[in-house]
């Protein structure tokens, strides 16, 4: 059982540093990977992670799987840890070809701003499909929570939602032929 995950496990992903963290051994700690091995792990171990914008951490240091679809993330016991690290580790690397041009924001100082007014999209075709009930029970309470604090979920469509994996299979292995 996964540390605060219940007895549940973190998923396939790495996941030693959600673990580290749920296990109070560090906070924050960094998750990398192409897939879901920053928010998988940290959902089993009743931690937070988050998957950041594409070149808005640096990936300088990470051995790349896919550089194309490579991201570094925070995992932290709280969303204010998380957005303290991501403060600290975010921002431009020019020796880095993914990184975005652009300074670090305050991650932290935008804790506890009004949020009305905001869109929110949510799938609604394959996520829906796939999920437990009891974990779509947890999106539908989610969704609640977002309209009582004002923001707007949105239904969308994804096209070819089904695919994504095979397509994430497919760029996965041209990017392993070309590093």
């Amino acid at each position: 059982p996964e540390p605060g995950g219940g007895g549940a496990r973190a998923g396939r992903h790495r996941r030693g540093a959600a673990r580290a963290v749920g296990g109070g051994l560090g906070v924050p700690a960094r998750g990398a990977g192409p897939g879901g091995s920053v928010r998988h792990p940290a959902s089993g171990c009743g931690v937070v992670g988050l998957k950041p914008t594409d070149g808005l951490v640096p990936l300088r240091g990470v051995i790349p799987l896919a550089t194309s679809l490579d991201h570094v993330g925070p995992i932290a016991r709280s969303v204010a840890d998380v957005a303290a690290a991501l403060t600290a580790i975010s921002g431009f690397d020019p020796a880095d070809p993914t990184s975005i041009p652009a300074p670090s924001a305050d991650y932290l100082a935008a804790i506890g701003r009004d949020v009305r007014g905001l869109r929110v999209g949510i799938p609604s075709n394959s996520f829906y499909q796939f999920g437990l009930p009891q974990a779509l029970e947890l999106v539908d309470l989610s969704r609640r929570t977002l309209e009582r604090l004002g923001l707007q979920p949105l239904s969308l469509h994804l096209p070819r939602a089904g695919g994504h994996n095979s397509l994430c299979t497919r760029i996965i292995a041209s990017d392993l032929c070309t590093s």
